[in-house]
């Protein structure tokens, strides 16, 4: 579980890190809002990455 200690805003396409790190961390929902789970694997290490935003595929 996360608290925080006041309101805050995050900016659409701005990214939510938390320390330490969720063991098999998947997308989350806040305020009826899904935040995916950024691709941890290429990114390994004591922080979790969360997106706020659509997945966007680059091919």
């Amino acid at each position: 579980m996360a608290t925080f200690s006041g309101p805050f805003t995050i900016p659409f396409g701005g990214q939510i890190r938390v320390t330490p790190a969720i063991a098999s961390p998947s997308a989350i929902t806040v305020g009826g809002t899904t935040l995916s789970t950024f691709d941890n694997t290429t990114n390994p290490g004591s922080t979790t990455y969360f997106n706020f935003g659509p997945g966007i595929s680059v091919n």
